[in-house]
């Protein structure tokens, strides 16, 4: 780097709260990052958030959480997420989304698919498998879609692309669980063991054909090559170092994302994680479902446990030279009405940052120029695929000879082309 670049970046560490000289650490790979295939973090927030309380503030119509400049001259957002204000400069807000659907049950596998329920018929993957389908390497040692949080778990399916591309659901901190041999076994003994489950599990299937036999022989095979892989650190946080930790803080989810970046860094194309904190849960509500005591919970709670996390990842993301080739995504299933409490699938916002997005830009909303076209979930998915570098006319064959397009819609989907 020069030394405007030099000054620039040490400048932004310093905002994170991260010493100087993570960054020399950070950037002394950065011509093999540079080299990296694309991949993507999605922050899901369950519940849907309310729109006008985070990234697109309503002047005067909510007390007590009014806009606040951003690093980015022009662009508000919420005064309760200062450190997010800090990192405007990466994210590009789409204050348009109207997808139509505001109940939770059918919204939230539509918003983690890009089809609606049962659209066609067929049950439909989910992104993270999607992504893992079109980025899986065959000899990866590691999964290729990770989620490190229950939330959503219900939705999250890989349909017709098979178990291969389901998730690998584990939590931060508590590494693959049940990884080492049993006790008494070496690893030559596990190695036989699981040679002749194998030649069991294949004669099985090839008598018993079907999605079920097959699926298991999977699990079975992604098992013992994770148990024998090198690359378990990964879902070690005890080698991130102290002050990063303090970095991203010490809730759920800010160890989710920094769990979410070791990972990206380790090469797992996808990884899911949620802002969910269990206290915002109670009567009425669901983390971002809320109905009752919306503002406290909104100003006490939720807006904290984002703020921190979320700004510590992309400043970490983009000082590692990761942010060029990583896709990250801050959704829910839909936004709210202007006091927060009520559904609202219409005019709400989703961020994204990284992976040839231009950030500082914000697309519609109360305090940008309006004139802004809807984006629907075609629309928002076409886009995820376009800075994945995925075709978004690509089809998938079913068994039966049918074809589904990766997006809904196919090459009539408009991606949102102002953000890139």
């Amino acid at each position: 780097m020069n030394r405007r670049q030099m000054l620039k970046t040490t400048g932004a560490f310093l905002v994170a709260g991260i010493p100087w000289f993570h960054l020399l650490a950070a950037r002394a790979g950065e011509t093999e990052q540079t080299r990296r295939r694309k991949s993507c973090i999605l922050l899901w927030m369950p519940g849907g958030p309310s729109q006008a309380h985070t990234f697109d503030p309503r002047p005067g119509e909510n007390e007590g959480f009014a806009p606040a400049p951003t690093s980015v001259p022009g662009i508000q957002i919420c005064e309760h997420l200062p450190k997010m204000s800090q990192q405007m400069r990466h994210l590009a807000l789409l204050r348009t989304m109207e997808t139509r659907d505001g109940t939770h049950d059918s919204a939230q596998p539509m918003m983690l698919t890009g089809y609606r329920p049962n659209a066609g018929g067929i049950r439909h993957p989910t992104l993270g498998s999607v992504v893992a389908c079109e980025f899986a390497q065959a000899d990866a040692e590691l999964p290729n879609f990770v989620c490190l949080s229950q939330a959503g778990m219900e939705h999250l399916t890989p349909a017709y692309l098979g178990a291969r591309h389901a998730p690998f659901v584990t939590a931060p901190g508590q590494g693959v669980p049940d990884v080492n041999p049993a006790a008494g076994l070496t690893l030559d003994d596990l190695q036989q063991r699981t040679a002749l489950l194998d030649r069991l599990s294949r004669d099985f299937v090839q008598r018993y054909p079907g999605q079920a036999p097959a699926a298991h022989a999977t699990t079975l095979q992604r098992a013992e090559r994770l148990m024998r892989s090198s690359r378990l650190s990964a879902f070690d946080l005890t080698r991130e170092p102290h002050y990063l930790h303090s970095a991203y803080g010490p809730t759920s989810f800010g160890q989710q994302c920094l769990q979410a970046r070791r990972l990206i860094e380790a090469g797992v194309p996808f990884v899911q994680v949620a802002c969910a904190p269990p206290e915002a849960s109670g009567p009425g509500r669901t983390q971002w479902d809320c109905h009752t005591e919306t503002q406290p919970t909104l100003r006490n709670v939720l807006l904290p446990a984002l703020d921190r996390p979320m700004a510590a990842l992309l400043e970490d993301l983009s000082v590692r030279g990761l942010l060029e080739t990583t896709l990250v995504i801050w959704m829910g299933e839909f936004g709210r009405s202007r006091n927060g409490q009520n559904h609202n699938p219409r005019n709400w916002c989703v961020a994204v940052a990284g992976a040839g997005v231009r950030g500082g830009v914000a697309m519609g909303g109360a305090t940008t120029p309006n004139g802004y076209r809807p984006v629907n979930t075609a629309d928002l998915y076409a886009t995820f695929m376009k800075a994945l570098d995925i075709d978004q006319g690509k089809e998938h064959v079913l068994r039966n000879g049918r074809p589904i397009n990766i997006v809904d819609g196919g090459m009539r989907a408009n991606p949102v082309n102002e953000i890139f």
